[in-house]
């Protein structure tokens, strides 16, 4: 520690020892917090710590000496690790460590139970541990400006999530298990490398509390799932600028003719069968998964049942879990095989998917006649 490195932050540590649960540390150009911090008792009240863009390279191991901390508030410094005893500070509700140098999140951070606000935009993190699933509390996530390829599933069960921005990062695909996230309000995944949507963001069928939606600059993203038609995307035309056919091995790919072009649409990664008016028998993994799935729901609450589904590989338990859509008209779970139906609206492509021709027509009908809406159909050609 340099000679009179903390000269400067005496008026500040005074007021704190006078009853301010508040310290004011921002620019002031620290390469370390005040050890004092940790080792007087007089700063064991503190609730906030402000100490924004300063030289932090690291935070204190004994943080869990503040444990009366309600808000962290780091950003613009150069740190590089977070300490496991960050996993102390119980009382913690705001972690703010944007712009900084982490490219991991320690797995201890799922013990902050209160957390609700967690800002790590602008740093270097290629991936998110599963124990992110872990804070009950969370409502905002904020992971702009970051590497990641993928997110875990456990995310979803982040249930009381209402604000989640992933703008600028590499993911290709959203987890089908969003369903889950019913108190999302605000998704934002501009500048990504998305080919698709989830189908399930509106859970059984609900609306959902979703209200905004941000697509913008996902050159490969053609079409959005239908149950979002009356949501706010943003500007969606800065989307579907590259070809995205043959992006996804093994997907199902089909196109649409629109305007004397060929408009791609990517049908979701488990879908493997696609049903049409004059071929609507669906295929017999799809209705032995139905079948299963009405027994699930049915039995749910079975031990035996657990036990049975416990047997099955990880890939097909995952899938009876968490479908890959329901059926837009009577919400009956969809798995493998489905019958899509493509909706124009204002220029803009939407997929949903239908379990029988009965459902399409219903669905054709009353976005036709309730909504004036386009139905394009017959839906699509595959592509050979």
């Amino acid at each position: 520690m340099e000679e009179g490195e903390f000269s400067n932050i005496e008026d500040e540590l005074e007021n704190v020892k006078k009853g301010d649960t508040i310290l004011h540390l921002n620019y002031k150009g620290l390469k370390s917090l005040p050890p004092c911090l940790l080792t007087d008792i007089c700063y064991r009240n503190l609730k906030i710590i402000y100490a924004k863009r300063n030289r932090l390279m690291c935070l204190p191991e004994y943080l869990n000496q503040l444990f009366n901390l309600v808000e962290l508030y780091l950003p613009s410094n150069n740190i590089k690790t977070i300490p496991d005893g960050i996993c102390d500070l119980r009382n913690l509700e705001s972690l703010n460590l944007c712009d900084n140098e982490l490219n991991h999140l320690p797995a201890v951070i799922g013990k902050l139970k209160k957390l609700q606000k967690l800002q790590v935009s602008v740093n270097k993190l290629k991936c998110l541990l599963s124990c992110i699933g872990d804070l009950c509390n969370l409502k905002t996530l904020e992971l702009m400006r970051n590497d990641l390829s993928t997110l875990p599933v456990s995310l979803c069960q982040c249930e009381r999530l209402e604000t989640l921005n992933l703008d600028y990062n590499r993911l290709t695909t959203l987890p089908r298990h969003f369903w889950r996230l019913t108190s999302l309000s605000e998704l934002s995944v501009c500048g990504n490398n998305l080919i698709n949507l989830p189908q399930t963001f509106a859970s059984k069928g609900s609306s959902s509390n979703l209200r905004c939606l941000f697509v913008d600059k996902n050159p490969a993203l053609h079409v959005l799932p239908l149950s979002l038609i009356h949501v706010d995307i943003g500007n969606f035309q800065s989307c579907r600028r590259n070809d995205p056919l043959g992006v996804l091995p093994g997907a199902v790919e089909l196109v649409v003719p629109y305007k004397e072009i060929l408009v791609p649409i990517v049908m979701p990664p488990e879908v493997r069968n696609i049903t049409t008016p004059w071929k609507s028998v669906p295929s017999l993994q799809e209705l032995g998964l139905r079948a299963t799935g009405a027994l699930r729901s049915k039995f749910m609450d079975f031990k035996d049942f657990d036990e049975m589904l416990d047997s099955l590989p990880c890939n097909l338990k995952s899938l009876l879990l968490d479908p890959t859509a329901f059926c837009q008209s009577c919400l009956q779970e969809v798995y493998v095989s489905a019958l899509p139906e493509v909706v124009l609206d204002q220029s803009i492509f939407y997929l949903g998917f239908c379990c029988s021709v009965k459902c399409a027509v219903q669905i054709s009908l009353m976005y036709s006649t309730n909504f004036g809406i386009n139905i394009v159909y017959p839906l699509c050609m595959p592509v050979i």
